[in-house]
C-alpha cells in the first residue's frame, strides 16, 4: 500500500468556528482515484493541512491508467467523458481547461473525445483531426449493438451456469 503526505500553504483554520480545538485534524483519504484526489483538493482548498492519501494499487488514478507501447500509449481504463450535467470528470475537465481544445500531450494518449462549456460532444483522433457526426453515430449504434448481445450472452451464459451447479 502506498502513502503520499499532501500538505497545503493556506492560512485559513477550517476549525475556527471555535465549537472544536484549534489543532488541525489528521484526515486519511483511502484511495487515489478520482474520487480520493477530488475529497483531498477540496480538503486542501478549505484549509485542512494535515491529509494523507492511502492508495493499494501501485499507480494513483484508479480506472484511469495509460500504459506506454512503443512509439503509443494504450488507455487501459477510463478514455473518453460521458455527459456533463453533474459529472465530476467533466467538471474536472472543465476546471483545468480542457473542454475547448487538445494538447500535444491529449493526442498522444489517444484521447477520442472533448466537450465545449455546453456539453456538445466533439470526438478527434489520435492525431486531433475532427471524427464526423455521422461516423460517430453509426459507431455508436454499433456499440450499443454489441453491449445488447454481450448483456444477452452473459445472461444466457450465467443461466446455463447455474443448469450445472
Amino acid at each position: 500500500m502506498q502513502s503520499c503526505d499532501i500538505s497545503s500553504d493556506s492560512t485559513d483554520d477550517p476549525l475556527s468556528s471555535g465549537l472544536r480545538s484549534h489543532r488541525q485534524p489528521q484526515i486519511v483519504v483511502i484511495g487515489a482515484g478520482l474520487a480520493g484526489l477530488s475529497a483531498t483538493k477540496v480538503l486542501l482548498e478549505h484549509g485542512f493541512t494535515d491529509v494523507t492519501i492511502l492508495e493499494a494499487a501501485d499507480h494513483i488514478g484508479g480506472r484511469v491508467l495509460s500504459v506506454p507501447n512503443g512509439k503509443s500509449t494504450l488507455e487501459l481504463g477510463a478514455t473518453w467523458i460521458h455527459g456533463a450535467n453533474g459529472n465530476p470528470v467533466y467538471h474536472l475537465a472543465e476546471d483545468n481547461g480542457l473542454l475547448e481544445h487538445t494538447t500535444d500531450e491529449e493526442r498522444s494518449v489517444g484521447r477520442i473525445s472533448l466537450y465545449t462549456k455546453s456539453g456538445v460532444a466533439h470526438y478527434q483522433t489520435n492525431a486531433g483531426k475532427r471524427i464526423p457526426k455521422d461516423l460517430v453515430e453509426e459507431f455508436s449504434d454499433l456499440y450499443s449493438e454489441v453491449s445488447t448481445l454481450a448483456v444477452f450472452f452473459t445472461n444466457k451464459t450465467e443461466q446455463a451456469a447455474k443448469l450445472y451447479t
